[in-house]
Order: structure tokens, then C-alpha cells, then sequence
């Protein structure tokens, strides 16, 4: 019975180790085989979510125009003024700080109903005297002012005082009357006309129309009863502005723009190319295709239902290239200023972007028809004839009105658009694009992988060094099963690494004329690629590395030094922001569709189709989906301990029965 017993025990203890055990399949645990999503990438990958509250905090500013902070003086207009409005603007300001007052004009006019229009009798009043003898004038102010020759001059008397007799002027005259004071001996005025304001010293309001920049419409100085008003204004989003004439600062601004929901790219600092230009506003697809993502990933509903806005706004809604989107617009002027560029990378980054928000939100906004349309168009960049049939061309150019294809195959924009395939007949349930998908990975591992290196090339025909085909190429590979491949491609990266000053990271080429310097967009690429990979270690001290780099408003730069003629600038980033964001916080909101180790390899036509939609599980198994360990090896486990605790309660109750005797001790 004893034997009996131990035997039992030990055959538990087999069962549970092996029900525990990981599997053995090699890169089996890298996607999962009922969800085909990536396991790595279902938790955070920081430790410390500061660096991307910061982050977070940053690219929600960015949603915002480029504005001055002051020095807590605040401006409130009359009321809203639109776009089209061209009429008259007034307000109120109120100063965090007291100001000196002054007045613009030496005369006093005690009272000054005697100047009202109509008003012809005398008229007193006071004036500094001078050296010089001076004289008031008298004139009539309608849409100018205008002298009045019959109103004899008023000397200024050793105290002060001038009276002015108005009688000769005839009554039919129209204005109001202002007064000049002059020196007799040189003519010339002194000081400005009265009436004037008192007004504040060295303080003006300043008007501006802004479309692709700001226009200055009219300047007033700032009146000491804390008020403005201006006569018309042209057509644009209004500005108005408090400056300080002296110190030539920005005391207070107003800008409350109508907005579409586009993220301005950068963020230029004095002496940085692109300040004080047209590019502050710019907003590239690219760009915002990530903060979408970021807003997705983080369930921030109201930034990605702007951001989906602004990208309906300038989607093409016409003609050859509609479905398209350009390059760029103008955050403002999202429909003055475009740039009539099409490539198909940022364009597929629009649609994975656009898939992964109907995936979350629903057909919001019209989004499924956004994707259609941009599919057709997508489709139209594909070639179909000669050695690079299969693939994606760069896209399409308009330069004076003239069409001029991109002709290159990028290695990125082939498999940017893999994932695009491989999402979309996921969350529109079309078979068709998981076949696109198969066919696309097959051409772009055969015509764009570089055997005898173990890396991508940058594209067809261009085994140019480029570290996004690179670590972006490894997490597709390690998508569609292609694990050796994928190991090759990422052990290529460390070759990339480079340090420049506090900041750590990969530099984005080895080859041709470039700057080295640490790229945080592509750095944080890496990262992902990393933590795809099951090595979330490494992933992390890519990210920890470049913690120094943040800077004190929560971004990072597009690179640590200018390499402006590979369109490398320095100046804060959205697009490596929101890689940081991503890799950090929501790995899962990009790229994190794979094909299972245990299903079909697309580049296997021998194999069985892929399923285009993920098994169903039942909630008990997400439970499980992150510790590697299945439900068979789970109920097993269950099984074994369960017949164990069996055998102990059994043993017990035999030890307490007396069932078992203890051995007597030998001397």
C-alpha cells in the first residue's frame, strides 16, 4: 500500500511537470495561435509610465496651434470671429501685471462736450508750454481730420491756457472737433491731436488675419481702459496680440482657430531650419497615422475621432488620385497648402491607422468608405509587369500640375503595406486581402531580402543599408514565420547603435553621405522589433537609454543633430514621440498581427489557406494567453494537484486513525 501510495505521488508530480513545462516548438510562443496576435505585445513594455505621461501630454498639445504663453495677461474678444469674417473686431484684455500710463496728446480739453459735433461756441483747455511760442488748430474729424482755416489759431498763454472760438464755422459742417498744438517758430506738431486715450507705456493691440502665416492687419496702442477695437479685419484666423514695444515681448495672445483635428509634426526652436516658417504647422499623414495609433492604443476616444477628422478633410475626394492622401497639409490652411506628393508608405500608415480606429470604434465618421476609397487607390500602386511585379511602387508626384510616378520599391512601404493587407481581412472580413497579403509577403521576401548579409535591402535593386527595412523587416518576418530570417534581420540592428552626447541609441543609415546621429523614431522601431521578438530585456534598455534625450516638455527629438539633407532635423517630434509612446505603452496598436507558428506559412504553397479571422476563445483562455501555458496543460495541472491533495487527505486520516504505527527507535 505504501509503494501503492508513493507511486501515486510521483505520478502526479510527472503530470504537473509536464503539464507546466513550455512548449517546445521553437518561436511557438511568439504569436498566439488562437488570437494571431503577438504575445509580447499584450502589456506595457516600460516599468516607469512617466516618461510617457510626459509624452502623452506633448502630442495632446500638438492637436493645438503654436501658441505664445505671455505672462498671464489674457485677451477675450467680443465674440467668436470666423474665417470669412471681415468686419469690425473689438474686445477687453486684463494684465497680470501693473503697467505705466501715459497720454498720447499734451492737450486737455476740460470739457468736453464743447467738442461734440455740432458744437459752435468757445472752447478751453490747457497746453505744456515751450521755448517757443505755440498755437492750438482747430478741425473737424469725419473719416480724417480736417483744418478749419476760419477758426483763428489760440496762443498758448505763460500758464497754460488757450481758448478757441469755433462760431465762424459754418454749421452745415459736418465731425466732431479735434485740436493740434503746434510750434509757431518751426511749424512743426507736438505731440498727437486730442482727443486721445490714456494709454498704456510702450503697450500696443496688435490684429492679424493667419492662413499659411500670419498677416499683420493693424496695430493700436493698448488703451488704459483696457480696451480695443479695430475697423476691419481681412480673411484668415484672427490673432491678437498684447506687445511690449520695448522689450519687444508678447505680453498676451488670443488664437482660437477652427480646427479639423491635424497634429503639427515639429516643433522648431529659434535657429532650428523651419522657424518662423510655414512648416510649424505643417502636419504629415505620417505622423498623423502614429497619433491616431497612440490615441487607439491609449482608448482616448475624442483625440482619434479628431484626428480620423482631420485625415477625412484631406483625403482626395476626386479625380485620378482620389482615396489618396498628401504628404502633408497645413494645420490651418489644411486646404490652401498641401503638398502634392503621394507615397505609399505614408498612405498605408493612413489606412493601417484608419482600420485599427473602425476596428476599436465601429464605422465612425464614414471611416469604412475612407478605406475602400483608399484601397482602390493603393492598388493602383502596385506593379504588375516585370521583375518587380508584386510589389509596391513609392507612389505619385505632382509637380506644376504634371503626374510623375515615384518609381522605386521601398522594402518598407512593401511590408508597411503587409500589415495593412493582414488587418483588413481581419476587420472587414474579406478573404481577399489575407490572399493579398500571402502574395505580397512571398514577392517582398524574394525580390527584396538580402541573403548573403541576412538583411533587407532598402528596396529593389538597392542594397542600400537603412535600419527601418531592418528592425521593421525582422517583426514582419517574424509575422509570416519566417523566425530565421527575423533572427538575421535584428541581430543586423547592433550594427546601427551609435551614442551622441546623453542620447543612446541607432542611427538610421549606414551607407551614402549622413550624419551620424541617434534617430529616436527609428531607435524606438528597434525597440518594438526587440520586444516582438520575446526580448523585452533589450527592448527596455533601448528605452531607458534615451530617457536623458526627453526633453523637459515631454518630446523627443526627430534626431540628436541636424542631417538636413538626408530630412533629418533636430527639432521635437511628433513621429518619435509617438514611437516612444507606442513601443513603451501600446505595443499592441501596431503591428501586432502575426500569423501563428502552428498555422500555415504564406510562403508555403503546399500549406493549407490561413483563416482570415481569429479562433474564437472563450474568456478563461485570454486568462491563460500571456503565460505561454495552454488549456490542456492547464486542466492537466489541475488534474494532478487535485489527485494529490486527494492522497495526503487520505494519508492523514490513516495517520489519525492509527492506521500507520511509528517506528520504534534502535538504540
Amino acid at each position: 500500500m505504501k509503494r501503492w501510495g508513493l507511486s501515486v505521488v510521483l505520478l502526479c508530480g510527472a503530470l504537473y511537470g509536464l503539464a507546466i513545462a513550455p512548449p517546445v516548438r521553437a518561436n511557438a510562443s511568439l504569436c498566439g495561435t488562437n488570437d494571431q496576435l503577438f504575445r509580447a505585445v499584450r502589456r506595457p513594455l516600460a516599468t516607469d509610465s512617466a516618461p510617457a505621461a510626459r509624452a502623452m501630454a506633448w502630442l495632446k498639445q500638438m492637436m493645438e496651434p503654436k501658441r505664445n504663453q505671455g505672462d498671464g495677461s489674457t485677451i477675450t474678444p467680443a465674440q467668436a470671429y470666423g474665417f470669412d469674417y471681415q468686419a469690425k473686431v473689438s474686445g477687453r484684455f486684463t494684465l497680470a501685471h501693473p503697467r505705466q500710463t501715459e497720454s498720447a496728446t499734451p492737450l486737455t480739453v476740460p470739457n468736453t462736450a464743447h467738442a461734440a459735433e455740432g458744437y459752435r461756441g468757445t472752447v478751453k483747455g490747457t497746453a505744456p508750454t515751450g521755448a517757443n511760442p505755440r498755437e492750438v488748430r482747430a478741425y473737424l474729424y469725419s473719416d480724417a481730420e480736417y483744418e478749419q482755416a476760419t477758426v483763428a489759431p489760440a496762443v498758448v498763454q505763460p500758464d497754460g491756457t488757450w481758448t478757441l472760438d469755433l462760431s465762424p464755422v459754418n454749421p452745415a459742417f459736418a465731425g466732431s472737433w479735434h485740436f493740434r498744438l503746434y510750434d509757431k517758430v518751426t511749424g512743426q506738431q507736438i505731440g498727437e491731436s486730442w482727443p486721445r486715450p490714456v494709454t498704456y507705456k510702450n503697450l500696443e493691440v496688435q490684429l492679424y488675419a493667419v492662413s499659411d502665416k500670419e498677416y499683420l492687419q493693424a496695430t493700436q496702442p493698448a488703451q488704459a481702459d483696457n480696451t480695443f477695437s479695430f475697423d476691419a479685419v481681412g480673411k484668415g484666423h484672427k490673432l491678437i496680440r498684447l506687445y511690449d514695444t520695448a522689450t519687444k515681448t508678447i505680453i498676451a495672445e488670443y488664437f482660437k482657430p477652427e480646427l479639423v483635428g491635424l497634429i503639427r509634426s515639429y516643433e522648431y526652436a529659434p535657429g532650428q531650419d523651419g522657424y518662423g516658417t510655414p512648416r510649424e504647422s505643417y502636419s504629415y499623414v505620417y505622423d498623423q497615422s502614429l497619433a491616431l495609433l497612440v490615441a487607439i492604443g491609449a482608448g482616448d476616444r475624442a483625440m482619434a475621432d479628431k484626428l480620423v477628422h482631420g485625415l477625412s478633410v484631406i483625403q482626395v475626394k476626386t479625380g485620378e488620385q482620389k482615396g489618396a492622401f498628401p504628404a502633408s497639409a497645413h494645420q490651418l490652411d489644411y486646404t490652401g497648402i498641401q503638398q502634392p506628393i503621394y507615397y505609399t508608405g505614408g498612405i498605408a500608415f493612413v489606412q493601417y491607422a484608419l482600420i485599427r480606429y473602425m476596428e476599436k470604434y465601429g464605422d465612425q465618421q464614414g471611416v469604412r468608405q475612407m478605406i475602400l476609397d483608399t484601397f482602390r487607390w493603393l492598388e493602383t500602386m502596385k506593379t504588375t509587369t516585370g521583375d518587380a511585379a508584386g510589389l509596391f511602387r513609392g507612389g505619385v508626384r505632382i509637380d506644376n500640375g504634371v503626374k510623375k510616378d515615384i518609381a522605386w520599391h521601398a522594402t518598407e512601404h512593401n511590408t508597411d503595406m503587409w500589415h495593412v493587407y493582414e488587418r483588413a481581412a481581419r476587420v472587414l472580413g474579406d478573404k481577399q486581402y489575407a490572399q493579398k497579403a500571402d502574395e505580397l509577403a512571398k514577392a517582398t521576401v524574394a525580390k527584396l531580402w538580402n541573403t548573403p548579409e541576412g538583411r533587407f535591402n532598402q528596396g529593389y535593386n538597392d542594397s542600400s543599408k537603412a535600419l527601418d527595412t531592418t528592425s521593421w523587416g525582422s517583426i514582419f518576418l517574424n509575422a509570416i514565420g519566417e523566425y530565421d530570417k527575423a533572427k538575421q534581420a535584428l541581430a543586423h540592428t547592433v550594427s546601427y547603435k551609435t551614442t551622441d552626447g546623453a542620447a543612446k541609441g541607432y542611427t538610421p543609415y549606414l551607407t551614402g553621405n549622413y550624419v551620424p546621429t541617434v534617430w529616436f523614431e527609428g531607435t524606438y522601431g528597434v525597440a518594438q522589433a526587440h520586444n516582438i521578438a520575446g526580448d523585452a530585456a533589450t527592448a527596455r534598455a533601448i528605452l531607458t537609454d534615451t530617457y536623458p534625450a526627453q526633453r523637459p516638455n515631454g518630446a523627443w527629438q526627430y534626431a540628436s543633430k541636424a542631417d538636413l539633407p538626408n530630412e533629418l532635423t533636430n527639432a521635437n517630434s511628433v513621429a518619435s514621440t509617438a514611437w516612444y509612446v507606442l513601443a513603451a505603452s501600446y505595443p499592441e496598436a501596431i503591428w501586432s498581427e502575426c500569423r501563428a507558428a502552428l498555422a500555415t506559412n504564406p510562403l508555403d504553397p503546399s500549406a493549407p489557406n490561413q483563416p482570415t479571422q481569429p479562433a474564437k476563445q472563450s474568456q478563461f483562455h485570454g486568462l491563460l494567453a500571456d503565460t505561454g501555458v495552454s488549456l490542456w496543460q492547464f486542466v492537466l495541472a489541475t488534474a494532478a494537484l487535485l489527485a494529490g491533495g486527494m492522497l495526503a487527505a487520505r494519508y492523514a486520516r490513516r495517520r489519525d486513525t492509527g492506521y500507520f504505527k511509528p517506528r520504534k527507535v534502535l538504540d
